[in-house]
């Protein structure tokens, strides 16, 4: 990934953790990113869009924390699985996301919506398959 936009994310990230969706701007993104706007809209075409790499973003780390935990273990013992959920439930609080997927809900972006529901029903999904 190339790493300006990388840094975008990880910026908004920070951005939209302290001021929440709703509050934040484009331009406190692009202050704290320290890029120009038309860098910024290189990459990404909204604020949804931004958030939308922010959540892949930060899926993918815990997606990484998850899979390092299991390296070794059996993936189908229940204590591997329920270390795996708690992983995940300590990173999502620790990115402050479950106050982003509440404004995600209230807000009227179907898009934003809908990822969050179709990424939580492959994780019950892949969770479920892991112990039978």
């Amino acid at each position: 990934m190339n790493n300006r936009r990388q840094d975008v994310i990880e910026s908004a990230h920070q951005v939209f953790a302290e001021k929440g969706y709703r509050a934040a701007s484009i331009q406190n993104i692009l202050d704290r990113s320290s890029i120009s706007k038309g860098t910024l809209y290189k990459y990404f075409s909204s604020k949804s869009d931004i958030i939308l790499a922010v959540f892949k973003w930060l899926a993918h780390k815990i997606e990484q924390a998850r899979d390092e935990l299991i390296l070794y273990r059996d993936p189908k013992d229940l204590d591997t699985l329920k270390e795996q959920i708690s992983i995940q439930i300590e990173l999502l609080e620790t990115y402050k996301m479950f106050s982003l997927f509440q404004e995600v809900f209230v807000s009227d972006d179907i898009e934003l919506k809908q990822y969050i529901k179709q990424h939580q029903a492959i994780r019950i999904k892949m969770d479920t398959q892991t112990i039978n």
